[in-house]
C-alpha cells in the first residue's frame, strides 16, 4: 500500500490481520477503502461478511449485515467460490444446516481446492449421519492437506459410520501418530473398541486403555 496507495490486494490483507488481531474497526475502514478504489471487488466483500459474522459474537444483528454483504457480492458474480463458503458459516449460525451444506457445496463446485467448503461440508453431513458425502468430502481435503489432523480424524468418523471399522481404525491411529498430544484420536479409538466391535473383555480393556489416554 505504501508504494501503491491504489493496491487493493494490500488493503485487504492488511484487514484480514486487522480482524484476527481484533482490530475490527481498523479492519472495516481498510476493507473501505479497498472498494473505494474498486467497488466491486469480491475479496474485500467476503472479508467484510467475515468481519461481521465474527462481531455476530456480541451482536446477533451482525448476521443480517453479513448476509447482505454475501448477497451484494452474488449479484457482482455468482461464480465467486469464497462467498459461499461464508455465507454457509453465516447460516450455520443460525442453525440453518440444509442451506449451509448447500452453500459449501456449491463454494467447492466452483473452487475444487477449496479445503475450507470441504471441510464444513463434511462436519455438517457427518451430524446427520451422511456418512458417504462426508467420507467424499474430508477425503478431497485430505487431497488437498494431506497433513490436516482434522480431516484425518474426520475421515475415521466417517468410515466409523459406513461400518468400516479397520479403515475408521487406520486413520486414528494415523491422526494419533500427525499429533500424540490431541485427545480427539485417543477418545475415537475407545469409541471404536467400546461400541463397535465383537464386545469380548479384550476390546473393552483396549477401549479402557484408550480412555484413559484421552484423559490423560
Amino acid at each position: 500500500v505504501g508504494d501503491d496507495p491504489q493496491c487493493t490486494e494490500g488493503y485487504v490483507n492488511i484487514a484480514i490481520s486487522q480482524r484476527k488481531k481484533g482490530d475490527t474497526k481498523e479492519a472495516l475502514n481498510n476493507l473501505r477503502r479497498a472498494l473505494a478504489i474498486d467497488a466491486q471487488y469480491l475479496p474485500a466483500f467476503n472479508e467484510m461478511a467475515l468481519l461481521y459474522l465474527q462481531d455476530a459474537k456480541d451482536n446477533v444483528k451482525m448476521l443480517d449485515l453479513a448476509e447482505v454483504v454475501c448477497s451484494q457480492a452474488q449479484k457482482i458474480n455468482p461464480k465467486f467460490p469464497a462467498i459461499y463458503n461464508t455465507w454457509g458459516l453465516i447460516d450455520l449460525r443460525r442453525k440453518q444446516i440444509i442451506d449451509a451444506a448447500a452453500k459449501f457445496r456449491r463454494a467447492f463446485e466452483l473452487d475444487p481446492k477449496m479445503f475450507e467448503a470441504y471441510m464444513n461440508f463434511a462436519q455438517i453431513t457427518i451430524g446427520f449421519r451422511g456418512y458417504e458425502d462426508a467420507r467424499a468430502a474430508f477425503s478431497k481435503a485430505l487431497e488437498l492437506q494431506p497433513k490436516s489432523f482434522d480431516a484425518t480424524v474426520g475421515l475415521g468418523v466417517a468410515y466409523r459410520g459406513l461400518q468400516q471399522n479397520d479403515k475408521a481404525e487406520e486413520y486414528y491411529t494415523k491422526a494419533k501418530q500427525m499429533n500424540g498430544n490431541r485427545p480427539e484420536p485417543y477418545y475415537n479409538l475407545g469409541l471404536l473398541y467400546q461400541d463397535f466391535t465383537d464386545g469380548s473383555a479384550d476390546q473393552m480393556q483396549k477401549a479402557r486403555s484408550f480412555y484413559d489416554q484421552f484423559l490423560t
